[in-house]
């Protein structure tokens, strides 16, 4: 990976660039903490199932 600037690169350029890069990174970001609550809320629902379970048969 080369430091050097593409030829056809202004700071208007980069500026939209670095602009446009922040926003996907941002809206990955999202998404990754968006399927983070996802799989806790996956989680935290089996525990629950898993411990309903385990007083049934307790009861039995």
């Amino acid at each position: 990976m080369s430091n050097q600037m593409p030829k056809n690169a202004t700071p208007q350029t980069s500026a939209k660039d670095l602009a446009t890069n922040t926003a996907k990174l941002d809206e990955i970001k999202y998404q990754n903490e968006l399927s983070k609550q996802n799989i806790k809320k996956v989680e935290n629902e089996k525990l629950l199932d898993d411990t309903e379970a385990l007083k049934e048969n307790q009861r039995l």
